[in-house]
């Protein structure tokens, strides 16, 4: 489906998002 040397930029974004999406579930849950 994707070409290999996409797959770990595809990999790379989709760990960025999972961190962004865990660091906002963390500051508002401490608020």
């Amino acid at each position: 489906m994707f070409p290999i040397d996409f797959m770990p930029l595809l990999v790379g974004f989709t760990n960025k998002n999972l961190q962004k999406l865990r660091y906002a579930n963390t500051t508002v849950g401490e608020m």
